[in-house]
Order: C-alpha cells, then structure tokens, then sequence
C-alpha cells in the first residue's frame, strides 16, 4: 500500500518533470505539497475550510428537517404518501446538478443557490428513508397498542417512531455523505 503510494508519487513527479504533462494543468506533487504547508500556515485552508463546512452543515439542516417533516406524515398517511409519491418518483431521478443552471437563474451565483442544491440532494435521501421507515413498522404492533388504549399521539411516540428511526437515522447518514458531494458541484 504504501509503495503503491510512493510508486503514484514518483510516477506523478517523473511525468511533470519531464514535460509530458503542462504543470498548470497537472502540478508536480512537491508543488502541491509546497502550496497546502502555506495555505496551512498562513490559516486560509482553515477559514476556507469552515466556510465550506458551514454550508454543508447548513444545507444538510434544512435538507433533512424538509424531508422529515414530509416523510413522516406521507409515512404514516396513504393519502398523503399517495398524493406526493407521483412528484418523489418524476424528481428524485432527477440529476440534481441538472436543476443548477435553474437554481442560478432564479436564485443567483450567491450561498441560496449553494444551500438550495445541498438541501435538495439531502431532502430525497431522508424523505425516502423516513417514509420508507414509518411505511414498514410492524403492524401488529400498532394494532397492540390500539388494543391497548393507546390514543394516536402515544402510538407515533411509543410504536411508530421507534419502530422507523434506524431507517430514518439511515437516511440521515446518506444525506451527510451526500452534501459533502454536493457541495463539489
């Protein structure tokens, strides 16, 4: 692993030093290494770094509570889930860099733009997962707690969410890798 490493390294070096490759498309390894101990140094790949976290952060917030707050009602409903599951299977296929050329023209090259693609790539992963999640609860024992006396909020708190949340916390942790991703585009 490691001389596959060096052997990348060497490979790299060997093809920018001798021309084979222009340096300002592909810089020598030693160059990219002299630029991240300055930009380390100097504290802008830490303030660049927090801005860029900060924004996955924030597009994953409003991505995922969009998509709870909507997966958990179509879940538990087949009104509502038979009311929106036309619109999640036309829009989730979708390439969300598709949209970005839209997003810019209504929303401009600023941070709404950013956040928007983020949030709209998180939303549909944890909408899917926290429907999915609600949808799959056992029935019997929801029927048990029903039998039991339990009133409607007691069966969301007591049966249905617990019942969803590894699916739901499933969604959660793809909607994280997939704003890191997003945040690429």
């Amino acid at each position: 692993s490691v001389v596959t490493v060096i052997g990348f390294l060497l490979l790299w070096q060997t093809i920018v030093s001798l021309r084979l490759v222009n340096p300002f498309f592909l810089p020598s390894p030693l160059s990219v290494m002299r630029t991240l101990i300055e930009t380390v140094g100097s504290g802008e790949l830490l303030l660049h770094g927090g801005v860029t976290l900060g924004r996955i952060l924030h597009g994953f917030f409003w991505g995922a509570l969009a998509g709870l707050c909507l997966g958990i009602p179509a879940g538990w409903s087949k009104k509502i889930y038979e009311a929106i599951n036309p619109f999640i299977a036309a829009t989730y296929p979708l390439p969300k860099v598709a949209l970005l050329p839209l997003i810019i023209v209504y929303l401009g090259i600023g941070e709404m733009s950013r956040l928007v693609i983020i949030a709209m790539a998180v939303f549909y992963v944890v909408l899917i997962n926290t429907i999915a999640g609600v949808r799959h609860v056992d029935p019997i024992l929801v029927m048990a707690a029903q039998d039991l006396g339990a009133r409607t909020i007691q069966i969301f708190k007591k049966v249905i969410l617990p019942g969803a949340l590894p699916m739901i916390f499933a969604g959660v942790r793809l909607g994280m890798g997939i704003a890191f991703l997003s945040t690429v585009v």
